[in-house]
């Protein structure tokens, strides 16, 4: 009997267990993101020229990537601290309280006052600011998904640790075209006054967190893969001020998959008018919720290297498992 129950035990490991169909409110909005580091983000080290030497941090083993955390000892979390902190320590070298990847580290910088200025041979920031889309909204638990994927940070390459993160809504102003050669973008205008959500957690899968107020009354029931047809469906996203379009695509392409992945379906923009706008799938796109046969089905994540016309979408059940 123990071995029987055991192969029993075996087996069950092999199937996955599907998320529960579900209503959600439907996204479509374009939104802010604001992340708060873990303290002062190194994004880049220069070499300082002086009458009598050179200098760059990299000599001392600070690297980009690299997170600010204290200086002799003092916490930092601001862009102004620090700058109060170095203008009191100038001419002398300090002990940097660093992390990298999930290490402590500590090492020395020359803090060099040169013609009136202070020079540490850092290039520091302390948030990121971008839009995305929402996807939905979960009424079972005011939590959100958006985006879709992660956020890399452009001058690390690296996936951001934030320490406090909100999300604000958010207006499309303008609209620079995808083309072959180039990536298409979405110029928005964030209304930090209007915060809605916190941001508790950045995956693979996109952006979540805790909504304070839903942005739209239309209730939608979520699909399985299982449930997706090749064919029409639509993708919801704002391509003026705040208003959500419905944009006509087909979906190219499904992967049948027992693990989540970012690249879940393949889908194509076939609205000849939203082409017109946008060339494409766009930056800012990301998160876009698409709807099949009246069911939430996925969100955009990526566009063809190819073709910017053509993209891809996660399914909608790997979001709501992550955001649970």
């Amino acid at each position: 009997m123990k071995r029987k129950y055991a192969i029993f035990l075996l087996l069950i490991g092999l199937f996955t267990i599907p998320i529960q169909s579900r209503e959600v409110y439907l996204g479509g909005e374009s939104i802010g993101i604001q992340l708060q580091y873990e303290g002062v983000l190194i994004s880049a080290t220069y070499q300082v020229d002086t009458k009598y030497f050179s200098y760059n941090p990299s000599e001392s083993d600070i690297q980009s990537g690299d997170t600010l955390k204290e200086i002799d000892g003092r916490k930092i979390d601001t862009l102004e601290q620090l700058n109060e902190i170095l203008l009191e320590k100038k001419n002398q070298t300090v002990v940097c309280t660093l992390k990298r990847k999930d290490e402590i580290i500590y090492r020395h910088l020359k803090v060099i006052e040169d013609n009136g200025k202070i020079k540490t041979g850092l290039f520091v920031k302390d948030e990121i600011m971008g839009i995305g889309t929402l996807t939905y909204i979960d009424p079972t638990n005011s939590t959100y998904g958006s985006l879709g994927h992660e956020i890399i940070d452009q001058d690390t390459k690296q996936t951001i640790r934030f320490d406090q993160g909100l999300l604000y809504t958010s207006s499309v102003k303008d609209i620079q075209k995808a083309q072959i050669s180039r990536v298409g973008e979405k110029q928005a205008l964030i209304h930090f006054d209007d915060s809605i959500g916190n941001i508790l957690k950045i995956s693979r899968f996109g952006v979540f967190g805790n909504s304070y107020e839903r942005l739209s009354d239309r209730l939608i029931e979520t699909a399985s893969q299982d449930e997706i047809a090749l064919g029409k469906a639509t993708m919801y996203t704002v391509l003026n001020g705040e208003k959500v379009e419905a944009i006509e695509v087909e979906i190219t392409k499904k992967y049948k998959q027992s693990e989540a992945d970012i690249k879940s379906f393949e889908f194509q923009i076939t609205d000849l008018q939203a082409l017109e706008k946008t060339g494409g799938i766009i930056q800012g796109m990301s998160g876009s919720p698409i709807v099949q046969n009246g069911k939430l089905i996925g969100a955009v994540t990526h566009v063809s290297a190819q073709n910017p016309s053509s993209g891809f979408g996660i399914y909608i059940e790997w979001m709501l498992k992550e955001s649970d």
